[in-house]
């Protein structure tokens, strides 16, 4: 039983060595695209992702009613008539 004990517990230590190994792999290629993307476009932060509230529409896709209370939803070709 000695055997199989010491066998089981190597090929464990194994699978936890190959997992750690391939974390590293994904992380090591991410950091090399990464600074290939910086190399090749000349940027310090070659991906920007935009978190404020700049990148909203200029229009709100609802067109409320003055005289009542309804509200229209607008879409795509929707013809919206607004009386001043």
């Amino acid at each position: 039983m000695g055997w199989i004990e010491e066998n089981m517990k190597s090929t464990h230590i194994r699978k936890i060595l190959s997992q750690a190994i391939s974390l590293g792999m994904v992380i090591s290629s991410a950091l090399i695209i990464w600074k290939g993307l910086i190399c090749i476009i000349g940027s310090e932060s070659p991906v920007v992702v935009v978190l404020s509230g700049s990148m909203k529409p200029g229009f709100k896709r609802v067109h409320e009613q003055r005289d009542s209370k309804e509200a229209d939803i607008l879409t795509k070709g929707s013809i919206s008539l607004i009386s001043s």
